[in-house]
């Protein structure tokens, strides 16, 4: 989202952006994988965005 690769523009007018170093949220998404779990259909569907009011 940092750059703006999902569409969300906003963020790369933002002044504070680490962009060098630090753990993020996709490293610890890879990590969860390499270490062998899984994700079931179920908590997949859990983390979509349904409705927006």
């Amino acid at each position: 989202m940092l750059m703006a690769g999902d569409g969300f523009t906003a963020f790369t007018e933002g002044k504070a952006r680490n962009t060098t170093g630090g753990y993020y949220v996709y490293h610890a998404v890879v990590d969860y994988f390499k270490a062998g779990n899984t994700i079931t259909d179920e908590q997949l569907n859990g983390m979509r965005v349904k409705d927006i009011k």
